[in-house]
């Protein structure tokens, strides 16, 4: 992997409307390097979150982000609304050449993936270096 893996930072002076565009309730970190977005997940993922989980995941993803992994192990619970906004995210990112992969999730959530089936759909990791090696 080429160049290091580093936290986004949000400049002080940046107004609290971009603070507000970039994190949200349930994404609490953040990092990047040129081809990698790694997106921290807590909370949640249910009817009321998913919506605005999806327009901050398309935000991160509208500029080249070769490779979205996002870190599920603070994901306490998932329905399937939260399913269908990582499902819908990773469609577009199929679309436009690049890929998802989901790491680190609990049991219970990993669980949902499993009973649905969407374990067969999306590529789960136990780990962000071996999502980061495939």
């Amino acid at each position: 992997m080429s160049g290091s893996i580093r936290t986004c930072k949000i400049p002080s002076q940046a107004s609290s409307a971009l603070r507000d565009s970039i994190m949200s309730e349930l994404i609490q970190s953040i990092e990047q390097n040129e081809t990698n977005l790694i997106v921290c997940i807590a909370g949640e993922m249910n009817f009321e979150s998913s919506p605005d989980l999806h327009t901050r995941l398309v935000q991160l993803t509208e500029e080249d982000v070769d490779h979205l992994v996002v870190d599920l192990s603070q994901v306490a619970f998932i329905d399937s609304s939260g399913v269908s906004t990582l499902l819908e995210i990773m469609g577009r990112l199929k679309r436009a050449g690049h890929r998802l992969s989901l790491i680190n999730p609990r049991d219970q959530v990993r669980g949902v993936f499993e009973v649905t089936k969407m374990n067969q759909i999306f590529s789960i990791y136990d780990s962000r270096e071996e999502a980061l090696g495939s």
